[in-house]
């Protein structure tokens, strides 16, 4: 089964460039990728190519204005809000550049965050060992119990990873995770991924401008004027 089946996927916005006529320019045109479950994949290209829209469409956060994608070979085109939000609750873990833990929650909290909203609710117990489990895996077992201020910038990254994963998804989505890191982090980072795909067989799709950390993940592709090619 292929975790992501996207077929002649367009999406346009409002085209800023036009002096406000309201003309319309496509950001993807057509676009066609398939992700075999338990793959990785890269995708790079300027700013404004897309990159953020395509993963919001994988995670249906965003819907596309014409052609199919399909999670784990079923159809969400159609599907209502609910719907929608287990999918994204059960099935994907977002990393976003900015982490968006909450400060004045501990490291151990951020990470049961995502559990919250799980129903039925998981056993309390059981995730907690999890989160830990997870925690020990990503080098931060010392840190459960401070706060995201008392974190470096890679570590507060290393838990949003965790955060990602604590609700076991079968599909990772990574919108230039490493962008607000050093070099030396960002490496760290992305190797982290490619040992969790390995590890967990979770598929990944990072979003990247940083070719070099594409080729860390593996298989790229680039998003130029719309269309997605393989780089």
């Amino acid at each position: 089964m292929n975790a992501v089946e996207i077929s002649g996927v367009t999406k346009a916005y409002p085209d800023v460039t036009d002096g406000g006529e309201g003309g319309m320019r496509n950001v993807l045109e057509a676009v066609d990728l398939t992700l075999g479950e338990g793959e990785r994949i890269a995708v790079v290209g300027p700013s404004g190519s897309g990159k953020s829209t395509l993963l919001n469409i994988m995670g249906t956060l965003d819907r596309p204005d014409a052609g199919s994608m399909k999670l784990f070979g079923e159809d969400y085109g159609g599907a209502d809000e609910r719907r929608l939000a287990r999918v994204r609750g059960q099935e994907i873990g977002f990393i976003f550049q900015l982490h968006h833990l909450l400060p004045q929650c501990s490291v151990l909290e951020n990470v049961l965050v995502p559990t919250l909203a799980l129903k039925p609710k998981p056993d309390p117990a059981g995730t907690r060992e999890r989160a830990l489990a997870l925690l020990e895996r990503v080098g931060l077992q010392d840190h459960a119990g401070k706060r995201p201020a008392q974190l470096s910038g890679g570590e507060r990254q290393r838990v949003a990873v965790v955060r990602a994963l604590i609700n076991e998804p079968r599909l990772l989505l990574a919108d230039e995770p490493t962008g607000a890191l050093d070099e030396e982090s960002a490496a760290k980072l992305t190797e982290l991924l490619v040992d969790l795909n390995e590890e967990r067989k979770v598929s990944v799709v990072m979003v990247t401008h940083d070719s070099r950390l594409a080729e860390k993940i593996g298989k790229t592709y680039r998003l130029r004027h719309g269309k997605l090619e393989v780089a």
